[in-house]
């Protein structure tokens, strides 16, 4: 930026960024630390016209910088900020703009014929590429790039990496393309300050930019630019899927949010939807097959393919429910499962301003809808921390949830629609309840008479090596209780108490043969009742003893199983 100089590291890498509270906003490349004017911008020029103040329908609607994807604009009768209300998808109504190479701003319509309506903008802007060497090779790469059918997406990312290339060249006086270093691209991607995911996904599109130029003779740089060392280890993270009291939680209350968008969650759970499948699920994705079974399919933008799923009644049901909504809102003149609204609040759970527009779902409809009844029923987590919904968290949800619910791992990854089950392991972890949960079974699958786990390590190394050796099978007759379980006791030891093993110290009971314990219990009962109508105390006391071992350890297994 000529002349200016970051105040915090003393770098001349500064670029605009924005407007902010009227004054110009600078980013520097090098510490990454936003720095404002010292003078003011007349932004009453930036009035927008055509707009009405959602709020105070006031028409003093005025720009007021971006959020995210989506333009932020600010009404100056009610100072409130409207973001949400306009985005870039007003341009979709502008005529294409024929595509030439010189233009520093690509109207995206005229080379990517399967641009769907889920792309918030539809530019591609060159503006901000520095040297204008660059910005032709630019061009290039990301011409190719579109040619070859790389999504719309990845092409903006590129795009962005080579705009925040072009700057840190610029910073460095890099005038042409063979002066590029390895130790200049190392030194672009330490100053980036990012996380080693992140760092791979930058290596590699530097290294695809640099590859596509030699493969198509643009120019001429070495191959050992970046290297495979380069690129850092990192784990793939764990889904960050929504906490189990967190969820009954929100479907507990999901009825006090208007039946769209509990739909919409409803179908997007189930299916384990990413948000832009839910965008772009067709109005007729439900079908029936040869067998009059309902199925759904839907379109992966991520994966270019159809999936299929089968579904319930009662889901196919929620699915019929929002196609009569639809057809009622645009009289079939909308070809998709759920749209979008404007008047979408933050703060009010009933969405009593909510209204339907014949448009893709924007991608943050749910999110915003599902955190307002978040913040409105006061959902916390089990660290009594307000929970934060994002959409991903729906697919990351459901599939940990089919994995701990004990559905096969192949079943996972079919449901998912992975290509391969490396992908699935994502899902495939054990939480810590449920590593708790499980570790109590194990340690209860064996107790002693006081209904305390018994470490398998404790027992004899006889028993270990050969059970049957200790299984006690005392078989049901008039005149023994049967026995079953294991004997603790040493093979070389004598047995201290013949036939009273329920009440034996070294007695080991068995989690699989709780259905005989509590028979047995019931048989002893009897058999006490019985003794004590005959006046026998000593076979009452007998049986006694016996059945309130019983009940202990009766009482321990189904404590564990639940």
């Amino acid at each position: 930026m000529g002349d200016f100089i970051c105040p915090f590291c003393d770098s001349t890498a500064i670029y605009n960024s924005n407007i902010r509270f009227g004054r110009q906003q600078y980013k520097c490349i090098d510490c990454h630390k936003f720095v404002l004017s010292h003078y003011t911008i007349d932004i009453a020029k930036k009035e927008t016209r055509g707009f009405v103040c959602p709020h105070c329908e006031s028409r003093e609607i005025h720009k007021s910088g971006c959020q995210g994807e989506k333009k932020r604009y600010q009404c100056w009768d009610c100072l409130k900020t409207i973001v949400e209300y306009c985005s870039f998808k007003d341009s979709r109504e502008k005529e294409v703009k024929p595509f030439c190479f010189e233009d520093d701003v690509w109207d995206t319509r005229s080379l990517i014929s399967s641009l769907d309506e889920t792309e918030i903008t539809i530019r591609l802007d060159f503006t901000t590429v520095q040297m204008e060497w660059f910005k032709i090779l630019v061009k290039k790469y990301i011409k190719q790039e579109i040619i070859s059918g790389s999504t719309f997406g990845s092409v903006r990312k590129r795009l962005g990496l080579l705009r925040e290339f072009s700057l840190y060249l610029e910073n460095k006086k890099i005038n042409s393309i063979d002066k590029i270093s390895r130790q200049i691209v190392l030194d672009f991607i330490a100053s980036q300050q990012s996380s080693n995911r992140t760092i791979v996904n930058k290596l590699s599109f530097l290294r695809y930019f640099f590859d596509t130029g030699n493969q198509q003779r643009w120019f001429t740089v070495s191959e050992n630019l970046i290297r495979l060392e380069d690129y850092p280890n990192y784990k793939r993270g764990i889904p960050n899927d929504i906490p189990i009291c967190v969820l009954e939680h929100i479907e507990e209350n999901l009825y006090k949010l208007p039946d769209p968008i509990a739909r919409m969650w409803m179908v997007g759970f189930f299916c384990a939807m990413r948000v832009s499948e839910l965008q772009l699920c067709s109005l007729d994705c439900l079908k029936q097959d040869s067998r009059g079974q309902w199925i759904i399919t839907f379109w992966r933008k991520k994966n270019k393919d159809y999936h299929i799923l089968p579904i319930t009644r009662h889901g196919a049901e929620i699915i019929q429910q929002q196609q009569e909504y639809i057809k009622q809102q645009f009289n079939n003149n909308f070809n998709y499962l759920f749209c979008d609204y404007i008047n979408v609040s933050k703060k009010n759970i009933d969405q009593r301003n909510l209204e339907p527009v014949s448009r893709v779902a924007s991608h943050d409809l749910l999110s915003i809808c599902i955190n307002c009844l978040i913040k409105s029923e006061n959902i916390r987590d089990e660290n009594n921390e307000l929970w934060h919904f994002k959409t991903h968290q729906l697919r990351d949800t459901r599939l940990t949830y089919l994995f701990e619910t004990g559905h096969e791992f192949a079943l996972i990854s079919k449901w998912a629609g992975h290509k391969g089950l490396k992908v699935t392991q994502k899902y495939v972890h054990v939480k810590d309840h449920t590593l708790r949960k499980e570790t109590a079974k194990i340690q209860a699958s064996l107790v002693n008479i006081k209904g305390e786990p018994v470490n398998p390590k404790d027992l004899p190394e006889t028993l270990q090596k050969n059970p049957k050796a200790h299984t006690l099978a005392i078989p049901d007759d008039q005149t023994n209780t049967p026995i079953y379980g294991y004997c603790g006791l040493p093979l070389n030891h004598d047995c201290p108490h013949w036939k009273a093993c329920y009440t034996c110290p070294s007695f080991v009971a068995r989690r699989e043969l709780l259905p005989d314990y509590m028979r047995v219990r019931k048989q002893l009962r009897e058999k006490q009742a019985r003794a004590e109508q005959n006046g026998e105390t000593a076979r009452v006391d007998q049986f006694k003893q016996q059945a309130d071992s019983l009940d202990v350890v009766i009482a321990s297994f189904e404590e564990a199983v639940t």
